[in-house]
């Protein structure tokens, strides 16, 4: 049996310049497609790369931008992405992103949610989702809590008054088209970190 050897095959380079604020994985038609959206300063643009044709391309004209913030996930289940709102971070909403890459359809959003209530000084800031398999999910937020009297102060490690996790399990169900899917929500456990950090080195 003779081996084949292998080696690496370049892929083009993105064809666009600016932060990528939002990405996900959907069907291009002939195999998978990678969506990106970049935000600048004159605006969003959406771009798709064909996996099977290795090829960029900007779908949407330039138009729309992803509506979520970080990734999207496909859930086999609810045959929707999942994934936060970009207007407002602690929304939970589904689309449906299945025209995105063949049909240049822009997302249409189907459901949100908000899955918990959190005081005005509680500062999100970072958000994730953990899809655990079978409508079960696992939101982890990080948030931060600024002092009042850092609020004032040019010290932005002192205005931290405390740093934690929020770790809330939910439950997608669908009831049918007419009532569509509901989130139930089940028990949360906040997580307290430390402020022990090291400033000097002598």
């Amino acid at each position: 049996m003779r081996l084949r050897g292998w080696r690496w095959n370049p892929l083009p380079p993105p064809p666009f310049a600016g932060n990528v604020r939002s990405h996900t994985v959907v069907d291009g038609g002939a195999g998978a497609a990678i969506c990106v959206s970049t935000v600048r300063r004159s605006g969003g643009e959406t771009y798709c790369f064909d996996t099977a044709k290795r090829e960029w391309r900007q779908v949407g004209g330039g138009g729309w931008v992803l509506p979520f913030d970080g990734a999207a996930e496909y859930v086999p289940e609810l045959k929707l992405w999942m994934g936060f709102s970009s207007t407002d971070i602690q929304q939970l909403c589904a689309w449906d992103l299945s025209g995105i890459a063949k049909d240049d359809k822009p997302p249409t959003l189907e459901h949100s949610w908000r899955d918990l209530e959190t005081p005005k000084e509680w500062s999100p800031t970072r958000i994730s989702l953990i899809n655990l398999g079978k409508g079960w999910f696992c939101i982890a937020k990080t948030f931060r809590v600024v002092s009042e009297a850092g609020r004032l102060s040019f010290d932005s490690v002192d205005s931290v008054a405390d740093k934690f996790a929020v770790l809330t399990g939910i439950e997608m169900v669908t009831y049918g088209q007419e009532e569509g899917i509901k989130m139930i929500r089940h028990k949360s456990i906040r997580y307290m970190f430390t402020n022990e950090m090291v400033r000097w080195v002598l």
